[in-house]
């Protein structure tokens, strides 16, 4: 399979020192008296194998959105491995409040961290350390993307790598999220749903497919 497998998990699902300006983030979301919930799963497929899933729920209660993910993707690079993730992140109106990631690579725990908003900060929670981040209101993470096109959105926050990291507008409906190794993702939307996402790095690309079920 891929060398980098392990980077491409760390950024694809993901969890940032700059502010992103509240104005620029357009999702035409009504928040007020909203109740609904939203499953979509991706299929990561690679040169027509399918690799693994990513299972998103969203579900909206009034002025609170929680996404909740799980994902897997069995492989071999030098000898087989399977990498497990699950991942929380909860939305006040349009301001992220909490995360949390716990992923696996062969029963073996590789991340185990948590932010939490409190009192207007950020306070991030791993294994080892907790730390206070230098953070403007979190508006926008990479797994919105996964369901609603990015209008004017700028910069998203991955809160894996703990930044923000560029979105390029390539045409009407494609967007280009460059990481700080270079390896980019490619999402592409038809009437503001996502319909494709292509992850490219130095040594693989695959692609992933969502099938909505609502």
């Amino acid at each position: 399979m891929i060398i980098d497998l392990k980077g491409f998990l760390d950024r694809l699902v993901l969890g940032l020192k700059y502010g992103l300006p509240f104005l620029l983030i357009s999702f035409n979301a009504n928040y007020e008296g909203i109740n609904s919930e939203e499953n979509l799963r991706f299929d990561i497929i690679k040169k027509e194998k399918v690799l693994g899933f990513i299972d998103i729920k969203k579900i909206t209660e009034d002025q609170t959105t929680t996404f909740k993910i799980k994902s897997e993707v069995n492989a071999k690079v030098l000898v087989n491995f399977k990498a497990s993730s699950e991942e929380t992140y909860i939305y006040n109106t349009d301001t992220l409040v909490y995360s949390a990631i716990y992923r696996t690579v062969n029963k073996r725990v590789q991340v185990d961290q948590s932010i939490k908003l409190n009192n207007g900060k950020y306070h991030l929670t791993d294994k080892k350390r907790t730390e206070l981040l230098d953070l403007e209101a979190i508006k926008c993470n990479l797994v919105r993307l996964f369901f609603d096109e990015p209008v004017n959105v700028k910069r998203v926050y991955c809160d894996k790598l703990n930044t923000y990291v560029r979105i390029i507008r390539m045409s009407p409906d494609i967007y280009k999220v460059v990481f700080p190794n270079k390896s980019y993702n490619l999402f592409y939307y038809q009437d503001g749903k996502c319909k494709l996402i292509e992850a490219v790095g130095s040594f693989y690309k695959v692609k992933l497919i969502p099938d909505y079920k609502d």
